[in-house]
């Protein structure tokens, strides 16, 4: 799991660093930024086909706050 200060605030970041979270395609990425504001990243519910498995895995390394960058 990555530490809090290195998660990926879903509000914020790129599509291209969306698209570096496990699982995460181009499409899932581009709904993602479309469907923005996100208040928690439970609102990633609302992201067509991206099920809640998925969900699940990408949780510990989002979050919506902190930097926008999704740092190695």
């Amino acid at each position: 799991m990555r530490p809090a200060d290195r998660r990926a605030n879903v509000k914020l970041v790129s599509e291209v660093d969306l698209e570096s979270l496990p699982g995460i395609g181009p499409v899932i990425a581009h709904r993602t930024i479309d469907g923005r504001p996100y208040r928690s990243v439970d609102d990633l519910r609302r992201v067509q086909e991206l099920r809640p498995k998925r969900l699940e895995e990408i949780r510990p390394l989002g979050s919506t706050q902190g930097a926008a960058e999704i740092k190695a």
